[in-house]
């Protein structure tokens, strides 16, 4: 009877033991979990992370409102290239032996820069970089990025479809990119796009000969891909990708001839810088016995003078406001208004008088020195005579 007993006793214990191993691993089992899900937007869709499990060979993903997982990975990585923009999705990942993990993530695509402009204030200087991007599906806000030198740094989060950047300097090249954000979903950077805040020429200097030619030339701009000269009345004259252009004037008139520059980069212009001279054509101009300067104009009926060295002249001494202009030897043939612009009426000839005093003659006297031409004795008082003939 007694060995009975121990042998039961024995069975017991073993049976005891055996059931105390299946429930530790039981225990054991309910404590593991995925972690460390995330839910990111990828170029191709979402891409899903988390922590391997240890003792886990495979995985199962599954979308909400989906009966069937989407697949079956024993990696712990899987992007969803069926996720469509704008639209939320929440994932769950679940293994054998394992609690499953779930996120929320919405599907956004990156915006498209779609332009880069150079914005200017109202004084015509520019004054930033206006970025202009498509909306992006589902989008909330944007996040706009700059790259300075090596790194990009976040400098606005702005909820409209554009961003003027107005923290820069001219002539150096900023790299942007965007992205869209929803909540805690933040799509990839869009592509880059360069723009430059374009500088003007230092110094435009312009050379003119009596035979009517000229050479222009201008400082260079770092990031100029081209340059476009404009002539005293806005009118385009050349685009041209060096830094001179040399040409031909028209016209048998003295006259102030200005031109005006600007650099292009990138469908941008900077505002202009100018540089001026005397075109002094043979027969335009003489001094008389006194040493006055004598201004020989040439006109057709009903034309007008506006931009000629003499009203430059004038206009230079006019600050002081000690000249007279008296109204010619014929206004039939032509008129001088309180603009100073010579309007020619009919066929003959005409003589305008304009007299100063001795400050204004040192004005005029200066103004053409500065141009090349002086009078030919020192003046206490200063006499131009413009000459004016009209033609049909």
């Amino acid at each position: 009877m007694k060995k009975t007993r121990i042998v039961s006793g024995v069975l017991a214990g073993v049976m005891a033991a055996s059931m105390c191993s299946v429930a530790l691993t039981a225990s054991a089992a309910t404590t593991k979990k995925i972690t460390k899900l995330t839910a990111t937007n990828a170029k191709a869709g979402i891409t899903l992370k988390w922590k391997k499990v240890k003792g886990v060979k495979s995985y199962k993903v599954y979308r909400k409102g989906t009966k069937k997982a989407l697949k079956t990975v024993k990696k712990v990585t899987f992007t969803d290239k069926t996720a469509k923009a704008g639209k939320t999705y929440t994932y769950t990942i679940k293994a054998t032996g394992a609690k499953a993990a779930s996120v929320k993530v919405v599907r956004l695509v990156a915006p498209t820069i779609s332009s880069v402009k150079m914005t200017k204030n109202k004084d015509g200087y520019p004054d930033g970089l206006k970025l202009t991007w498509k909306k992006a599906k589902g989008a909330k806000k944007y996040i706009v990025y700059r790259k300075d030198s090596k790194k990009y740094a976040k400098v606005a989060t702005v909820k409209k479809l554009t961003y003027t950047d107005k923290t820069l300097s001219s002539d150096v090249k900023y790299t942007y990119k965007v992205k869209a954000v929803n909540g805690k979903s933040t799509s990839v950077a869009s592509a880059a796009k360069k723009g430059v805040v374009v500088d003007s020429p230092d110094k435009v200097t312009l050379k003119l000969n009596n035979n009517g030619t000229y050479k222009l030339s201008w400082s260079k701009v770092k990031y100029a891909s081209s340059y476009t000269i404009y002539d005293s009345n806005g009118k385009k004259v050349k685009t041209v990708k060096t830094n001179s252009y040399s040409g031909k004037l028209t016209g048998d008139n003295l006259q102030v001839v200005v031109f005006t520059v600007k650099t292009n980069y990138a469908g941008n212009a900077s505002w202009g810088q100018s540089g001026e001279g005397l075109y002094v054509p043979d027969g335009s101009h003489y001094h008389d016995q006194y040493g006055n300067i004598c201004i020989k104009i040439a006109l057709k009926e009903k034309e007008q003078f506006m931009d000629g060295a003499f009203l430059d002249l004038i206009l230079k001494a006019s600050s002081i406001n000690s000249y007279s202009v008296d109204k010619g030897t014929d206004t039939n043939v032509a008129e001088l208004d309180e603009n100073f612009i010579i309007k020619a009426k009919n066929a003959g000839f005409t003589k305008f008088k304009i007299t100063y005093d001795e400050a204004a003659a040192k004005v005029i006297t200066d103004t053409l020195a500065q141009y090349g031409l002086k009078f030919n004795n020192k003046l206490s008082t200063g006499t131009a005579y413009v000459e004016v003939t009209v033609t049909k």
